[in-house]
């Protein structure tokens, strides 16, 4: 329901995996998306320091705790975030999409090149990855076709 923007929805089908069992994980991890979504980013904050607490080496846990963290504005410490979750599974392109746009936004443009260079040669197919390619040639002054 969170993928299809169906909120209230989502809120529902969260409540009741927590009602079935207190500590299911992945309800914790949708109702983490549900709050930033709702603006909630204190409670976002909370909710996803106690996952990376509860399951430090859960790759979903870190790309959850990083969003809310750039969410915050936090930047470099959702760059920490971003990096553990990649630590524990490089092919994560979510987590290197995001860690690529805020190091892109930070004008960062070496260590933002590496990341869009993995996922143009590990995702040929990944569209976000020629964007972001195209916004570094743009930061480098150069056509981002000359690239």
């Amino acid at each position: 329901m969170l993928g299809l923007g169906r909120n209230n929805e989502a809120e529902s089908l969260i409540a009741q995996a927590k009602e079935a069992d207190k500590t299911n994980f992945r309800a914790d991890l949708a109702n983490a998306t549900l709050l930033l979504r709702r603006g909630d980013g204190q409670s976002a904050l909370a909710l996803t320091r106690s996952l990376v607490e509860r399951a430090p080496d859960d790759t979903r846990a870190w790309n959850a705790r990083a969003s809310t963290l750039q969410f915050a504005g936090r930047r470099q410490e959702a760059i920490a975030a971003f990096q553990r979750a990649l630590d524990l599974r490089p092919g994560n392109v979510d987590a290197r999409l995001s860690l690529a746009a805020i190091l892109i936004e930070l004008e960062r443009n070496d260590e933002a090149t590496i990341e869009v260079t993995y996922l143009r040669e590990s995702f040929p197919g990944e569209p976000r990855a020629a964007f972001y390619d195209a916004l570094l040639a743009s930061n480098r002054g150069a056509s981002p076709a000359a690239n």
